[in-house]
């Protein structure tokens, strides 16, 4: 499949232009204005619709900058297409080629609607369109629907006659704008690029919605799916890199320095910031002089104020074509004055061009911290990143299947698989533990049985205490999941004695206890299993903690405490909800469902947003 064979959204835009030929088609002519920016995928969405009308008439035409200036230039394209010789071209009045066009446009056969396409209208020549404007104006009744395609605005590419007439009964103006990240996450699948929705995210950040940047984007990423977990600048396409590197050719050498400054701080950087980093003898002078450029510009409507870049692709662009040193030497300084912990982590990341020891502790510790609050996302960054850094083997694969791991707590089984399968990973527990871990998600207990079998009595051979407890936890989930209680309890206890101070164990091991001690009758137990982390206000409220308070919810459940069940339930689909843990969601809703049932509450909507419930 080729990248413009693939149309993903739309349908409301294309909802529309079949309402607008309906209408057309019914004797009711119509002007449609097609609006948005270059690239926004304007005539995709105009070829899309007319590919999909039944038999009907189409004249084409499109406007030219080469032809811009010559008379009656589209108006002698309309004419000629229709297999017809004229002298628009020599004619000299608007009124008599708008004659011919409406000609033209009502000669077809009876019942026969007629479409006309002018595309790129804001290059098409001012004799043109006051041609067609004359035209248009005379239709009335006739079965015709005329598409103007302009980039931009209405207002800024057409006269004031198209403006009003598209504003008028018979007119309209569809705008066209950026594909949602969930629409390019269509596009990549259409093109054999399957991404995880913050992957989608990035895409969407990186290229504004844009499809044509997206397809150039998607093109050029290299082949694992690494992208997607580490928050490193996309690609940029060849040739959008090429225009942006000779307009900063064109600067001189102290705005240079202040806009590469600013692409090591991101698309957006508080201007302190970027003085700070560019350390400029004349700041202010050279700001106005960069913003001159046109490749960055000053907002300061709000608190503060910042260097914007006019695209994220110029920023890339910038930033993936500064030399390695000067690169680094500018990210280390930068991570000296970070707002964050995490944003210093990443400007040391991108400084490191050898392999760092210190570094490497800290992203293993980062992730590791971020795991045991459920931050699993910013968790499989830091490995991915450790994993890419380290210079030894053994830890390289270590670190990626620990990323892998993190993906699977994360509920992207999908992700995991793909990563997995790419790595290629050698024999031995850790990949045994992380097999086993898949085969769970696809449900081949008996598969996930063996690899664990095998990776508790290999274990040693790692020497690992970490790992050991998490075979351990898996063996309890799996248990679990075979209504095994005493053998879940078993396998948890194993876990918790090999990591005791472990909180990211901890919170895992938990709902396998909890369900094991449900499963042999001590309700105490399991009550104690989940009270040990939600009653903890140092204990983490994302993902793991969630999923905690949708097992409290199903224990009160099932002790026929309705109201505690409810509550828990509630609380636990909000939360999720809002942030996006969509499989714990749908657990706490499942059990919210039942509980409102139970209480009679038989007509029940999703539950609201605490905001919207404080309002």
């Amino acid at each position: 499949m080729t990248a413009t064979s693939v149309f993903v959204g739309r349908e409301g835009e294309l909802g529309a232009l079949h309402g607008a030929f309906g209408e057309a088609a019914g004797g009711h002519s119509q002007i449609v204005v097609v609006e948005g920016e270059a690239g926004i995928g304007k005539t995709t969405l105009v070829e899309r619709f007319l590919s999909e009308l039944p038999a009907t008439r189409i004249l084409r035409a499109s406007g030219d900058e080469s032809e811009s200036h010559v008379a009656f230039a589209m108006a002698d394209q309309l004419l000629r297409s229709d297999g017809r010789g004229n002298d628009a071209l020599g004619n000299g009045t608007h009124v008599a080629v708008g004659l011919e066009l409406l000609e033209l446009i009502n000669s077809g056969p009876e019942r026969a609607p007629c479409v006309v396409v002018a595309d790129d209208a804001h290059l098409i020549d001012p004799e043109s369109l006051r041609a067609l404007l004359f035209a248009a104006r005379r239709l009335l009744a006739s079965q015709a629907l005329i598409l103007l395609v302009v980039r931009g605005t209405r207002d800024d590419a057409l006269p004031e006659g198209w403006r009003k007439l598209a504003a008028g009964s018979t007119g309209a103006v569809l705008r066209v704008g950026p594909l949602a990240p969930a629409h390019l996450s269509e596009l990549g699948r259409a093109l054999g690029v399957a991404m995880t929705p913050d992957a989608a995210g990035r895409l969407w950040e990186h290229t504004r919605g844009s499809p044509l940047y997206a397809r150039a984007v998607l093109r050029e990423l290299p082949a694992d799916d690494s992208w997607q977990y580490e928050p490193r600048p996309l690609p940029v396409p060849d040739s959008y890199a090429q225009l942006v590197r000779q307009d900063l050719e064109r600067c001189a050498s102290d705005v240079v320095t202040l806009i590469e400054a600013t692409a090591v701080l991101g698309v957006r950087a508080p201007l302190h910031r970027v003085f700070e980093l560019a350390v400029l003898d004349d700041p202010l002078q050279t700001l106005d002089a960069a913003i001159d450029s046109g490749l960055v510009h000053l907002d300061d409507r709000a608190s503060g104020a910042f260097v914007e870049f006019s695209h994220p692709l110029v920023r890339a662009a910038i930033y993936g074509a500064l030399p390695k040193a000067r690169r680094s030497a500018l990210n280390a300084r930068a991570a000296h004055s970070a707002p964050d912990p995490a944003a210093a982590m990443r400007h040391r990341v991108e400084a490191a061009t050898i392999a760092n020891d210190a570094l490497l502790d800290d992203l293993e510790t980062h992730a590791h911290a971020e795991m045991s609050r459920g931050a699993w996302s910013s968790a499989v960054s830091s490995l991915i990143a450790a994993s890419r850094l380290s210079p030894v083997p053994a830890d390289r694969e270590r670190l990626a299947l620990e990323a892998v791991e993190a993906m699977l707590y994360s509920g992207d089984g999908a992700a995991a698989r793909r990563l997995a399968d790419q790595a290629g990973f050698t024999d031995g527990p850790r990949r045994d533990s992380v097999l086993a871990y898949l085969a769970m998600f696809a449900g081949d207990r008996d598969a996930a049985q063996s690899l664990l079998t095998r990776a508790w009595e290999r274990r040693a051979v790692v020497d690992d205490a970490r790992l050991s407890a998490t075979i351990a936890q898996r063996s309890a989930f799996l248990a679990t999941s075979r209504l095994r209680g005493r053998e879940a309890i078993e396998w948890a206890q194993r876990a918790m004695a090999l990591a005791p101070d472990d909180p990211a164990t901890g919170l895992l091991v938990a709902p396998s206890l909890a369900l094991g001690s449900s499963f042999v009758g001590s309700a105490t137990a399991a009550h104690a299993a989940l009270d040990r982390w939600l009653e903890d206000p140092a204990a983490p409220r994302h993902a793991a903690g969630f999923v905690l308070l949708a097992l409290k919810g199903l224990l009160l459940l099932g002790e026929g405490d309705v109201r505690g069940a409810r509550a828990a339930f509630e609380t636990s689909a909000i939360e999720s909800l809002e942030r996006g843990l969509l499989v714990v969601a749908a657990l706490s809703l499942s059990g919210l469902t039942r509980a409102e049932y139970l209480a009679g509450a038989y007509l029940i909507a999703r539950p609201d947003p605490p905001d919207r419930q404080r309002s």
